[in-house]
């Protein structure tokens, strides 16, 4: 009775055909011993064919994706175990006549038993590692991502500042501002997660993934380059076979077999011709061997910033030297050394700090961000009474090419603004009195606001800023004297305003920038409580900006009966007061 469960197993879902194999395969006597094995085969079957229909099981749907070998496995495990079960039996009859079986027998009989338990053992591994295989499949097939999430940005998380690499594909590369993919998680529908660039190397997420759960990244076109032209001897190289194939690594140069690219990554080997002449053989795809023309783009990151004039003692003619202008003021360089202030991009290019801001790769915020020194020189402005009558996403209407990349296009004390793309000369702002201009300097100038962009149904990203922890004003020693001047809004700048009452008697008052003059009445305000220009100095250091936010504006006190010209030389003669030491 030991061997029945064997038998059953093995013929667990087995056809009429397994059936007369097995009987055929037994070494029985006659024909008469294997169709009495052939109608036990039969009958196993129907007991078992009943049962699985009992237990609402369908053996054969299970049988047809096994393996091809499973039924010759199959059919020999039982005929072992049969045949077993058959000499087994004869071996108890024999014992029955005498008390102890022949050596023969009993080692015949422990053979037998061996080879069915490790045929068994086989075939009960194989269909543990399919249906593994099957479990697996279908996991793989039903799991999809729950949320992808940025801790750095939710917690603010520390890291370094850094380009960090997560993907690339055959057209671009991706880069977070940051090196924080391991705080970037997926969060995955059977509850397991794993970092950004994981799941995204093994293909498990993909960029459009993180488009759909807001995550921020960089994308940069990957440089491609005209295939350099063959030279004679290149041409003749390749006439002879060198490296057809990059995967085929070994050429017969003369009478000497040497492995030529025998890496496709590796693309630096040469050969020497007779005449002495090098040429690159089977250089990689992706490594050009051609030097490649630092042509600016739009899409560029700044790496640094450095005046070399300055850093390196050059000599330079003393003058002004204009660099840039806006809506509001134009910059200056205290010599005539532009083309030694170089921007340095993350891609290798360079360029002088003229042509970058002027092609707008560079910004004035970029000067400050490396501490380059400039001067900032107020334009005349004349107030209008233009309204905006309709802003226009002319990419959008019009399907326009546009880099790939969030450009910012605003910011105030709490958030940073953003353009899913860098197309804000694309988004014109039309005025009543028929004037236009783009978005980013209507912004800048104050003549369109936020809200405008929502009025008019025009998208863009909000970026709450990183908030430091400031001192609170009104601990500083002069807030009890000068209250007005603290707590003001530096969105656009600071205007302090210089009276003079006396040869060297000095006061001033500061008030929040605008892009419209100040009455009489607001300035004459500030003279009802001025403070000196040291204090002045002090209460100016509160708010933490820089001098180019700063703009010092002379004026007469009308009811002083001293008397002074504002002219250029005086305006000099003021500014210096507040940042010369």
């Amino acid at each position: 009775m030991k061997y029945h469960k064997h038998i059953k197993d093995i013929l667990h879902g087995a056809d009429d055909q397994t059936a007369a194999e097995i009987a055929e395969m037994t070494n029985a006597a006659d024909e008469k011993t294997k169709e009495r094995i052939y109608a036990m085969t039969c009958e196993r079957l129907a007991q078992n064919n009943g049962a699985a229909e009992t237990n609402g099981e369908s053996f054969r749907v299970t049988v047809t994706r096994r393996p091809s070998w499973m039924r010759s496995a199959a059919t020999a495990a039982a005929c072992l175990v049969i045949a077993g079960g058959l000499t087994g039996g004869a071996v108890m009859l024999h014992r029955s006549a005498q008390s102890t079986p022949t050596p023969e027998f009993a080692e015949q009989t422990k053979d037998e038993q061996t080879t069915t338990a490790v045929t068994q053992l086989k075939i009960q591994k194989e269909w543990t590692e399919i249906d593994n295989e099957e479990s697996t499949t279908k996991s793989l097939e039903t799991l999809y991502i729950e949320k992808i999430v940025d801790r750095a940005k939710e917690e603010g998380l520390p890291f370094d500042e850094a380009l960090e690499k997560i993907h690339e594909d055959e057209e671009n590369e991706y880069f977070l501002s940051g090196i924080y993919s391991h705080y970037v998680i997926v969060h995955y529908s059977d509850g397991t997660q794993e970092d950004i660039k994981s799941a995204l190397k093994s293909g498990r997420a993909t960029i459009t993934d993180m488009d759909r759960f807001g995550i921020h990244y960089w994308k940069e076109p990957k440089e491609t380059t005209e295939p350099p032209i063959k030279t004679t001897e290149e041409t003749n190289a390749s006439q002879t076979g060198l490296c057809s194939d990059p995967l085929q690594s070994t050429t017969t140069i003369g009478e000497t077999s040497s492995p030529v690219c025998s890496d496709p990554l590796q693309s630096t080997t040469t050969t020497t011709t007779t005449t002495e002449t090098y040429y690159p053989v089977c250089s990689h795809p992706l490594q050009s061997t051609t030097t490649k023309p630092q042509v600016p783009t739009t899409n560029k990151v700044i790496a640094d910033i450095v005046d070399h004039a300055n850093e390196d003692g050059l000599s330079v003619p003393s003058a002004l030297e204009k660099i840039h202008e806006d809506n509001e003021n134009e910059y200056f360089l205290g010599g005539i050394y532009s083309h030694h202030v170089i921007v340095y991009y993350t891609d290798g290019t360079q360029e002088d700090i003229k042509s970058a801001l002027k092609a707008g790769r560079a910004t004035i915020a970029d000067l400050d961000r490396f501490d380059i020194s400039y001067l900032t020189e107020p334009k005349e402005t004349t107030a209008t009474n233009a309204t905006i009558v309709k802003i226009v996403n002319r990419a959008m209407e019009e399907g326009l090419p546009v880099a790939d990349a969030l450009e910012k296009i605003h910011e105030d004390n709490k958030n940073e603004y953003y353009f899913p793309a860098i197309y804000s000369h694309y988004v014109i702002v039309h005025y009543s009195d028929g004037t236009q201009e783009d978005i980013k300097s209507a912004l800048k100038n104050g003549r369109a606001k936020l809200s405008d962009l929502d009025r008019f149904g025009i998208d863009y990203y909000t970026e709450p800023k990183e908030v430091e922890n400031s001192v609170d004003p009104t601990l500083h020693p002069l807030y009890k004297k000068y209250p007005e001047y603290f707590n003001l809004s530096t969105f656009k700048g600071l205007e302090v305003y210089v009276w003079q009452m006396s040869g060297s008697s000095y006061y001033c008052g500061v008030l929040e920038g605008t892009n419209r003059l100040k009455t009489e009445e607001e300035i004459q305000a500030l003279m009802m409580n001025g403070a000196t220009i040291e204090e002045m100095k002090e209460i100016l250091a509160v708010y933490g900006i820089g001098k180019n936010e700063i703009f010092i504006m002379p004026v007469s006190n009308p009811v002083s009966s001293y008397w002074y010209e504002i002219d250029q030389d005086y305006r000099r003669k003021i500014e210096a007061m507040f940042w010369d030491e």
